[in-house]
């Protein structure tokens, strides 16, 4: 749980060091906020609870592109399934740091506007899945690590505040979320 505090400060403190850095160099660029609240599905298995929490900051350079930086989290917890490549039953938690670009296909006169991301980065990791010991009793086994995260996704934001998307994370989860995007100020 330590784990978790430490990377939301860290993600909090980058995000907002970001902001800082872009505001000093007087580029006119706009920034924009949005709070993404959503729901994770892995490939093979839908989560019985799932729960995705996100934060996005775009720093708007052109018309149809902007870089954009991402902290989020989500938690996905599984009852015991009988599926062949189904997770066994226990809990996923992952929480990453992403940075990239942001590219939209519609011009910004929209009231519609699609568009897509990929944002590379780090993510933590704690995966716990029950298993059988050699003595067929239930264990629990634990996997927590730093990994290389991802995120690849396609919105569609209208009028400017609601945005709806999917995307595809690190550790195969489909995250299907609802943003409300903060009105832009200038850097």
């Amino acid at each position: 749980m330590e784990y978790i505090k430490f990377l939301v400060v860290v993600a909090l403190l980058s995000i907002f060091n970001l902001t800082e850095s872009f505001s000093q160099k007087n580029d006119n660029s706009d920034i924009a906020h949005t709070i993404f609240l959503g729901y994770p599905a892995t490939i093979f298995d839908a989560p019985d609870l799932g729960i995705y929490l996100g934060y996005n900051m775009e720093i708007i350079k052109k018309d149809r592109f902007s870089w954009e930086g991402q902290a989020s989290a989500y938690y996905a917890s599984y009852d015991e399934d009988s599926g062949i490549f189904a997770h066994d039953g226990g809990n996923t938690f992952v929480a990453s740091l992403l940075f990239g670009p942001r590219v939209y296909i519609m011009k910004p006169e929209r009231n519609i506007r699609w568009y897509f991301s990929f944002l590379p980065g780090i993510a933590f990791v704690d995966d716990q899945e029950y298993g059988f010991s050699e003595a067929d009793q239930i264990v629990l086994r634990r996997e927590a690590s730093l990994k290389i995260g991802y995120n690849v996704g396609s919105y569609l934001q209208f009028r400017d505040r609601l945005i709806f998307g999917a995307s595809y994370e690190q550790y195969g989860a489909l995250v299907f979320k609802v943003g409300y995007k903060i009105p832009n100020s200038k850097l």
